[in-house]
């Protein structure tokens, strides 16, 4: 689920988001084994950051 907009107060789930970035969310189905995420190159410059929750 990728947003292509910012977000604005009460459209996204999160509590506080952070209002200019834009999000990434997964789900991923682990029951056939690992699975192999892939992220493209970030320029230096920019902030990028991944979590990952069981």
């Amino acid at each position: 689920m990728h947003t292509t907009e910012l977000p604005t107060e009460g459209t996204d789930p999160v509590v506080t988001p952070a209002l200019d970035h834009l999000y990434t969310k997964a789900i991923l189905d682990l029951t056939e084994g690992p699975v192999i995420v892939e992220l493209p190159e970030v320029e230096k410059e920019r902030y990028f950051s991944i979590q990952i929750m069981d």
